[in-house]
């Protein structure tokens, strides 16, 4: 049986990226208010994600010599209150500082929560606890769009107040962690060594899969409202539904990479997706495009808890930087990308930008055959 601070972990991980699901579904609201271009509006994403990208492996580095677990409530409280700001916003300048607060919130949390799941599952549990945990990162994901569409259709961009409310479930909670033995007398080191070159490896595949879910996150729903002339309430449904699928997929990528292997799950994963989404850019059929969102969803999110737990396998004595460089710098690499989607879809069209995106989808098809096992590693002498 799981520890119950994995579930509640995977809680306030689900109130974490609820902030980052629900920040692409503003787009169309913002865009339609504003008169935005697609590249400004995309950059918000790119503001939230930069102050990620810097802050999340510093935090995992630091975590790695001692624990701060008061860092994860506070990291929500900021996120939750960034994206409350946004509808209260009367320029981009003030939009992009909401966005930078609830970046940096979210940055504050993910490394250190990754490693207390790590410290506190059992060893033939790892890869199901962090599954468990990048679960509930999905469905907050998945429920972003959702809650987003409900709020702002009901009051107005100012509803953007209630995202501060779920931040305050992990919040209050928090005291349970108090009653906890302390986390740093796990912090030694392990008898096998660090294997930085096949975590650069991993770092590629997860690199180029952040791109693909960002551009996903950020252009699919204005995709299916410019090329298939759905309403941006119904393509905000449809975005949700869609990360529900991915959320599925990350709970069932931990069990299945415990009895499989983490490398032979991952090159599976992105074969599916590269398939899916090289279809999904061809078709012209509003069917067939909903259809092949479920193997997308599914190849874009199997491999997720695999390749966090692979890469603290690969860094046994860095767990807190691998988890940072894997949940932080790595998944903000795509919102690094999501302006230079948001100029080709300016000046070529959305059907460009996807068909692009789609052939990124390579990459990690062809790097995932260059992963090794955890096994394959050598101890220290």
């Amino acid at each position: 049986m799981k520890n119950k601070n994995i579930y509640l972990l995977s809680l306030g991980h689900l109130c974490a990226d609820l902030n980052q699901g629900a920040l692409s579904a503003l787009l169309p609201f913002i865009v339609s208010a504003y008169f935005f271009s697609y590249a400004k509006a995309s950059s918000l994403v790119l503001f939230a994600n930069l102050i990620g990208s810097m802050v999340q492996p510093v935090i995992g580095h630091i975590s790695d010599k001692k624990d701060y677990p008061w860092i994860m409530p506070l990291g929500l409280l900021l996120a939750g209150a960034g994206m409350a700001l946004t509808g209260f916003s009367a320029s981009f300048s003030l939009l992009a500082i909401g966005v930078l607060i609830s970046g940096l919130g979210i940055a504050m949390f993910h490394p250190q929560a990754a490693k207390t799941v790590n410290t506190l599952a059992s060893q033939n549990q790892k890869g199901s606890s962090l599954s468990l945990f990048s679960f509930g990162g999905n469905i907050g994901f998945s429920l972003g769009p959702l809650y987003t569409t409900i709020i702002i259709s009901t009051f107005g961009l100012k509803g953007s107040i209630w995202f501060f409310a779920p931040q305050l479930l992990f919040s209050i909670s928090y005291k349970q962690f108090k009653t906890q033995p302390k986390l740093d007398t796990v912090l030694q080191k392990t008898k096998y060594k660090d294997n930085w070159k096949q975590f650069a490896k991993l770092c590629i595949l997860i690199f180029s899969r952040s791109i693909v879910l960002y551009g996903v996150n950020t252009f699919l729903a204005l995709y299916f409202i410019n090329h298939f002339g759905l309403s941006k309430a119904n393509a905000s449904i449809l975005l949700s539904l869609f990360f529900a699928f991915s959320a599925l997929s990350t709970l069932f990528g931990g069990h299945l990479a415990d009895k499989h292997g983490q490398p032979k799950i991952i090159t599976f994963s992105f074969l599916l997706l590269s398939v899916s989404f090289l279809l999904f850019s061809i078709t012209s059929h509003l069917v067939f495009a909903k259809l092949i969102l479920i193997p997308l969803a599914i190849g874009l999110s199997l491999s997720y808890s695999p390749m966090v737990s692979l890469g603290q396998a690969y860094l046994p004595n860095h767990v807190g930087l691998a988890s940072g460089v894997t949940l932080g710098l790595a998944v903000s690499i795509g919102g690094l990308f999501a302006p230079i989607l948001g100029l080709v879809g300016d000046h070529f069209g959305l059907s460009t930008t996807i068909k692009i995106i789609a052939l990124i989808t390579l990459i990690p098809a062809l790097f995932s055959f260059f992963l090794e096992k955890k096994s394959n590693f050598s101890k220290h002498n």
